[in-house]
């Protein structure tokens, strides 16, 4: 749901939804795919998750998400109430340029005294978002258009070589 200036910043919401990160060196052969595999997939669209695997990774189901940028440089400013509140995502494709970052600093509820936080994107990346606190993908070039990554949603964070394990395995099935 697009989070607004108007709207409530709740006490269990953070101006940092990125809970944890680690980068990770990936080799160019692990996944890789080109920019022709992915607007096959993604046929104009801007958002888009496939393949979830349900039942197959304890009843976490990981699944495919991509952001692409072909016309918008920004992705609204919202929250995902509907969904479990972490997604753990790893990054597989990401284009120089892509961040992403919690409340702006000109809402009225950014909290006086304090800066924004934002995460630069990078293939390997892993990474908690606290999917309930506002936060958005954006790029800050023109050039960026690919932001692919296989996303877990669970209830409470995971251990990450758990989570890891579980995104090495179903990335060898490819996209």
């Amino acid at each position: 749901m697009k989070f607004q200036k108007t709207d409530e910043f709740k006490e269990n919401m953070s101006i940092n939804p990125v809970v944890d990160h680690k980068f990770l060196e990936l080799p160019d052969k692990f996944c890789n795919p080109s920019n022709d595999e992915l607007n096959a997939v993604m046929k104009n669209r801007n958002i888009k998750t496939w393949g979830r695997a349900k039942g197959h990774f304890q009843g976490l189901d990981p699944h495919w998400i991509c952001l692409a940028f072909h016309k918008r440089r920004v992705a609204p400013l919202h929250t995902d109430f509907n969904y479990p509140r972490y997604s753990h995502h790893f990054k597989i494709r990401v284009d120089d340029g892509i961040e992403c970052g919690g409340l702006p600093e000109d809402y009225p509820q950014f909290p006086q005294g304090e800066k924004r936080k934002t995460l630069k994107m990078k293939r390997g990346l892993w990474y908690i978002l606290d999917t309930h606190s506002p936060h958005q993908v954006y790029t800050t070039n023109d050039t960026a258009i690919w932001n692919l990554a296989i996303s877990i949603d669970s209830h409470e964070p995971l251990e990450m070589q758990k989570c890891l394990d579980m995104c090495f395995d179903y990335a060898r099935k490819g996209l």
